[in-house]
């Protein structure tokens, strides 16, 4: 995962428990940081990719209001 901000332990467990009961797998976050996202996290587990950035939503934002 790639978030905008460093994540504390406690805030890396809470999201890996939450991540593996939804994809109903064992998850191992590896975690790097990119302050161009804004704020958020950017997920990729396998083929499944959740933005959650703020970028990301700007950029949809932005592409709706060009459409």
């Amino acid at each position: 995962m790639t978030s905008a901000f460093e994540l504390s332990d406690a805030q890396q467990k809470t999201l890996a428990e939450k991540l593996s009961a939804k994809l109903a797998l064992d998850v191992t976050l590896t975690v790097n940081v990119d302050s161009a996202l804004i704020g958020g996290v950017i997920i990729k587990a396998g083929d499944l990719v959740i933005d959650d950035s703020v970028r990301g939503k700007l950029s949809k934002l932005a592409d709706a209001m060009n459409s």
